[in-house]
This record gives C-alpha cells, structure tokens and sequence, in this order.
C-alpha cells in the first residue's frame, strides 16, 4: 500500500512524525526507507541521538552532500554537541539550501555559542529560531526573511534598527529575554509605529528592557 504513494506525498507524512517513528516506518519498504533517506527536514538533537547526535549529524549531512540533496529544514539542538562541529554542521546545512534554521548548543566555559554570521548572511533563509547564542549584526543578507524567535540571546549591534526593520518580509517576531550587548534596547513610540506600518502580523516581546511585555496581533 506505502509503495503506491508518490514520494512527495510520503516525505509528507514521514515530516509530520518524530524521527524514530519515520525511521520505524522507512523500514516497510524500498519506497518508504528512499523517501525518508532523502527528506529535506533534518532535526538533530540530544534526546533522539544523546552520546551519537556528532556522528549522526555529521554522517547524514555528509551523505546529503555526497548525493546532492537539497536541504529545506535544518535543526540542531544540542547542550552537548562540540561548537566547532556545530558551526560546521550549520554552515553546510545553509550550501545545502536549508532556509529554515533552529538553533541551541549548550554554554560552555567560553559562554554562549556565537552564532556563524554565514546564517544571518544568507539570501535565501526563511525562518530563524535561536536559543542561547551570541548573534553578531556585522553581516546581514536575510532580507527574505519571514519568522525569527530569539529566546536568551544576546545581540552585539542593534538589534531592532539593523536588523529586524530593515528585514521587510518579518511577519512573525517573538524575542524573549533577549539582550543587546552593546546598548540597552530602546523600544520608543516611533519604533512601535514604524512596526504598525511593516508587515508584521505577530509580535511577541518578553523581558526586552520594558516595564511591561507586549504580545501584539495584527
């Protein structure tokens, strides 16, 4: 029965389970082990991998890159992943064609990991999630970007003029407890009314420097 399905349609299916479950049922068939071999929504992270999560991440991105494959999704939450291998990873997601990124590796004596500025610097990625990096503003070529959530991130730069305004296509911002390095971040009425002519739909700000945490929906 899976073998009379289309690939697209199966790949479907295989992204809405966890990894285990479409591992399980990539063992039914030829079919169903090639169309989940080649989806294009990579997720590794500690709970599914634990002590192997390097050698998975590092094997199956090796075999996307030996086959060609194109990358849509890419995910990686470890606290105990090797930084120098996480940032590898990371930046070879993005040549593979990965246009949503979701990022945490874990604090280490050095502090937060430190974000490579090839994410922020790619013309095609779509959606950001972040959790617990330093973010450094210097190269930023994501104008098309469209989701970005930052939770206990710390920005060098400033984070709302020369990034997030001049990011045109944001539709979704959510930033929690996210702090600016080189300044206090200044959310005045004219920013709140640049934002109410941007195209901004959902915007959520939790413990960004403000007596009060605004939750907005156009």
């Amino acid at each position: 029965m899976a073998d009379k399905l289309s690939k697209d349609v199966m790949q479907h299916c295989q992204s809405t389970l966890t990894e285990k479950e479409a591992a399980r049922i990539a063992a039914v068939s030829k079919t169903c082990y090639h169309a989940w071999a080649t989806l294009a929504m990579v997720d590794f992270n500690d709970q599914d991998h634990g002590d192997y999560i390097a050698e998975v991440a590092t094997r199956m991105v090796t075999r996307y890159e030996a086959e060609n494959l194109k990358l849509d999704s890419f995910r990686l939450w470890s606290a105990e992943i090797d930084r120098g291998l996480a940032k590898n990873l990371i930046e070879r997601a993005l040549k593979l064609g990965a246009s949503e990124i979701a990022i945490y590796v874990g604090d280490d004596a050095h502090g937060k990991f430190n974000l490579p500025t090839t994410v922020l610097g790619s013309e095609h990625i779509r959606s950001l999630c972040a959790q617990g990096c330093i973010i450094s503003l210097d190269q930023i070529k994501c104008f098309s970007l469209k989701t970005l959530h930052l939770a206990k991130v710390c920005v060098v730069g400033d984070l709302f003029n020369d990034f997030i305004l001049k990011c045109n296509e944001l539709v979704e911002v959510a930033l929690c407890h996210t702090e600016n390095l080189t300044g206090s971040v200044d959310l005045d009425d004219s920013w709140e009314s640049v934002i109410g002519q941007s195209k901004v739909q959902s915007l959520e700000l939790i413990g960004i420097d403000r007596g009060d945490n605004m939750v907005l929906h156009a």
